[in-house]
């Protein structure tokens, strides 16, 4: 990678950081939502809005129902499991998934011309690496999706997505990725 894109990841996973921290909230979550936060869960700060915890499979969210979009995501990669799948690729007909968990109830269609990619907030690449084609689908929650515009979606996030389950994985060990 050139320094100019190294520099571009190294501010989303920053911003994604701060606005991580800077966040929400908390009910009462399950004791195993640890596992899924660095330092536990985001205390309740300036955020505005109510934020609701989804718990899936190998990740969680922090869902704003107001702003129909999630606030937070947080999962754990595992050096050990960063390898264990390698060839399922992504499903070639998606099926998003509107999550009736949430009151906004988003769908697929939302996103029908409005000009945004919908971007997984919970990384489909590293899902799928290291934890199988179940994870995988649990992407596709709506609740895991944010509007991004195409450039972002397709090439900056993508590549911080790969990064992140192929490069930084092996190099540091565990990692905690929250978006």
């Amino acid at each position: 990678m050139n320094g100019s894109k190294n520099a571009i990841l190294l501010t989303l996973t920053i911003s994604c950081l701060y606005f991580c921290v800077s966040s929400p909230v908390l009910s009462n979550p399950s004791s195993w939502l640890s596992e899924y936060v660095f330092a536990g869960l985001p205390k309740k700060t300036a955020y505005p809005n109510e934020i609701q915890i989804l718990e899936n499979n190998f990740y969680i969210v922090g869902y704003d129902n107001k702003y129909m979009n999630p606030a937070w995501v947080a999962c754990k990669f595992k050096k050990s499991f960063g390898d264990k799948y390698t060839n399922f690729p992504r499903p070639e007909q998606v099926l998003w998934t509107i999550d009736r968990r949430t009151t906004a109830r988003v769908c697929d269609s939302d996103y029908n011309g409005s000009g945004y990619d919908r971007g997984h907030m919970a990384p489909n690449f590293g899902m799928m690496k290291s934890f199988g084609p179940g994870a995988q689908l649990d992407t596709f929650y709506m609740s895991n999706i944010i509007p991004q515009k195409a450039d972002m979606n397709r090439f900056v996030w993508k590549d911080l997505e790969h990064e992140i389950s192929s490069t930084w994985l092996k190099k540091f060990g565990d990692l905690w990725v929250i978006t």
